[in-house]
């Protein structure tokens, strides 16, 4: 009972998460400690259920070996403790289905936008002030996005710059290099999952939206080491008032994320200090949670000395590509292949 009250109470928590992250008192944060927020968030939702299964497992088969003896073996309901185990894990396994399935579907569409070699012969090849190449198209549809899984490719249209000034089209191609160079595509696969699993909850939706909003975010950012603020403003503006700007994808065309990022860049200096600490302790604490849960829950009860070391088996890892991912690294730039 106690392992079921422990599920509940993560999933009220992180449940009440993106609630704590948009309120007055936190939204001033970074967005890179914003998009960690709504990262961790969204991968606890996708651990939940398959979770809470196996604690129902878990007391389910303590039940049934305190249950009567009906025949050889402990039994309740006509089944031994170890048929409740089976039947768990069987159940737990289908639950990753509604999760691995969208998972499968993204990948796939991702790896189905992989450029071929035509396709990069009619492109025009950009390299950046970051270092990054950026594969300009010549066709008047308004895109930009990115392609790839493993090793991602960013892509703008002729016609997303068509109208734009030379230092606003930097701005655009350093936006999108952005993404392509902190791997914000794979991060990407993990929330269409999750939403795709569980985006009837308002939770999962306001996780999902917030972390498209913030990765924006982030990538204008990064933008803003290569370009000056007012072309990156004015790009922006462009953008929103283009009529054919929903084909650039609804990260970035959409008005209230467009309004989010505008807002973030005329704000001076853009984050505060003392909500972003706020933030970074709120996702320090929830992680070593989640971590410390899922430790206990691999191992059972693990030494002190087996539990730190799972815990830096699994912090280190998700520290440092959470840390790359909003920014915190600084990159080499990259030749043309």
């Amino acid at each position: 009972m106690t392992l079921l009250i422990a599920a509940a109470l993560i999933l009220v928590t992180f449940s009440l998460l993106p609630m704590a992250t948009r309120s007055r008192l936190l939204e001033t944060a970074s967005p890179g400690v914003l998009a960690a927020a709504d990262l961790l968030g969204l991968f606890a939702w996708a651990l939940l259920p398959t979770a809470a299964t196996g604690c129902l497992v878990v007391v389910i088969s303590a039940a049934a070996a305190g249950g009567h003896a009906h025949y050889a073996g402990v039994c309740w309901l006509g089944l031994n403790s170890r048929d409740w185990t089976v039947l768990g894990g069987v159940l737990a396994s289908l639950l990753l289905a509604p999760l691995l399935i969208p998972m499968i579907v993204e990948y796939r569409r991702l790896r189905a936008g992989h450029l071929r070699s035509l396709a990069r012969f009619c492109a025009k090849q950009v390299m950046t002030e970051s270092g990054q190449q950026v594969l300009v198209f010549p066709t008047d549809v308004k895109v930009a996005f990115s392609v790839g899984f493993l090793a991602p490719q960013a892509v703008v249209s002729r016609g997303a710059l068509v109208g734009l000034s030379p230092e606003q089209a930097q701005a655009v191609l350093e936006h999108e290099a952005a993404h392509t160079r902190l791997g914000h595509a794979r991060f990407l696969v993990l929330a269409a999952a999750v939403e795709g699993a569980y985006g009837r909850l308002p939770p999962v939706r306001w996780l999902t939206s917030g972390f498209r909003r913030e990765l924006e975010a982030v990538a204008d950012r990064q933008a803003l080491r290569f370009v000056g603020r007012g072309a990156l403003l004015r790009a922006l503006l462009a953008m929103g008032e283009s009529r054919s700007a929903p084909a650039m994808g609804s990260a970035v065309s959409d008005p209230e994320h467009i309004r989010y990022r505008i807002r973030r860049l005329t704000s001076d200096p853009g984050w505060h200090l003392p909500a972003t600490v706020g933030t970074a302790t709120l996702v320090a604490a929830l992680a070593a949670l989640l971590a410390s849960s899922l430790c206990i829950f691999i191992a059972g009860q693990p030494t002190p000395v087996g539990l730190v070391l799972c815990l830096a088996a699994i912090g280190l890892p998700a520290t440092w590509t959470g840390w790359r991912s909003t920014g915190g690294l600084k990159h080499r730039p990259q030749t043309l292949s």
